[in-house]
This record gives C-alpha cells, sequence and structure tokens, in this order.
C-alpha cells in the first residue's frame, strides 16, 4: 500500500497492496481469499483506514 502524505512523503509497507477504499467491498473476496486472516489497515491519517474498517466488519475476517 503507498501513501502519500501532505509534505509529499510516501510509504509503503512490504508485502502491502494498495485498494481504494471504494473498492474494497466489491473486491473483498479477491483480496482476501483466505477466510479468518488477519487485516492490517492503514492510511496517511487513519480516515480512509477506519472507512475500510467500518466496510469490513460485516465480514468473517478479523480486523
Amino acid at each position: 500500500m503507498l501513501e502519500q502524505t501532505r509534505n509529499g512523503v510516501t510509504v509503503r509497507v512490504e508485502g502491502a497492496t494498495h485498494q481504494p477504499v471504494s473498492k474494497i467491498d466489491d473486491n473483498f473476496q479477491q483480496l482476501f481469499p483466505i477466510k479468518n486472516q488477519k487485516i492490517i489497515l492503514y492510511c496517511a491519517r487513519g480516515g480512509r483506514a477506519g472507512q475500510a474498517k467500518e466496510i469490513l466488519s460485516n465480514s468473517v475476517t478479523p480486523i
């Protein structure tokens, strides 16, 4: 996942994938094929990660 901050610094967590919040629900099965796998969500400030958590909160996968 790549995050662009206000000052232009880009942060990438090794092994992470970038997914727009608007696509997470549509791509859930493809993104998380293993049931009960651990998912770590992050973004620069937490807003989008919080939105993604809300979208995925009805899933059986622990977040």
